[in-house]
C-alpha cells in the first residue's frame, strides 16, 4: 500500500460550507450547500459531514463507493491547528473500518490520517469512515482539507484506487 505522508500535499479540493449550529460564544456559522449534493458526488469520493454543538465540532468522515467493491480506505487530513484541535477519532458499528493500519492525529500540526479495511466481503456504497470529534479552540477561519494521495482500494484482485474527489470543508468560528 502507498505509503501517506502529513502536509505533502494539499488537495485541490471543492468547498462545502456545511450550516451548524449557533452556539452562545464562540459561534460557528456557515450556510448549507449541501443539500442533495452528495447524490452527484463520483465514486472515489471522500467528503465530511459537519455537525457542532457548543465549543465541539463532530466531522463524519464518508466515502462514496457506489457501485465500486471497496476494502481499503487511507487519507491524511489538513486541519487549521489555531483555531482547531481533535479530541478523538471514534468508529461506529456502521464503521466501515475493521482492520487497522494506523489512525492518529497531532494538534500541533493539524495533521491526521486514518488507513483502514475491511476483509471479505467488501463494502460498496455510501460508506462511513469515522467521527473525528474537534474541540473549538478559537475564533478564525478554518479548513478542514483531504490530501490529493488518498486510497480507496478495490477488491478486485489488483486494488485499482478509485480515490477521485476530496471534499473539504471551511468554517468560520465567532
Amino acid at each position: 500500500m502507498q505509503q501517506l505522508k502529513y502536509g505533502k500535499q494539499i488537495a485541490a479540493m471543492a468547498i462545502i460550507a456545511l450550516s451548524l449550529f449557533n452556539r452562545i460564544q464562540p459561534a460557528v456559522c456557515a450556510e448549507n450547500y449541501a443539500n442533495g449534493l452528495y447524490d452527484f458526488l463520483d465514486e472515489g469520493a471522500l467528503y465530511l459531514e459537519l455537525n457542532a454543538d457548543g465549543d465541539i465540532v463532530e466531522a463524519l468522515v464518508k466515502a462514496k463507493a457506489g457501485t465500486q467493491a471497496v476494502n481499503v480506505i487511507a487519507f491524511d487530513l489538513e486541519y487549521s491547528a489555531d483555531v482547531l484541535a481533535i479530541e478523538r477519532i471514534s468508529y461506529g458499528s456502521e464503521s466501515f473500518c475493521e482492520l487497522f493500519a494506523y489512525d492518529n492525529f497531532d494538534n500541533e500540526k493539524g495533521e491526521a490520517g486514518i488507513a483502514c479495511g475491511t476483509p471479505n466481503p467488501e463494502k460498496k456504497g455510501e460508506l462511513e469512515i469515522a467521527k473525528i470529534t474537534f474541540r473549538i479552540k478559537q475564533a478564525g477561519d478554518a479548513k478542514i482539507s483531504f490530501s490529493e494521495n488518498s486510497l480507496m482500494l478495490l477488491n478486485d484482485g489488483t486494488g485499482k484506487n478509485i480515490f477521485s474527489q476530496p471534499i473539504g470543508a471551511e468554517l468560520h468560528v465567532q
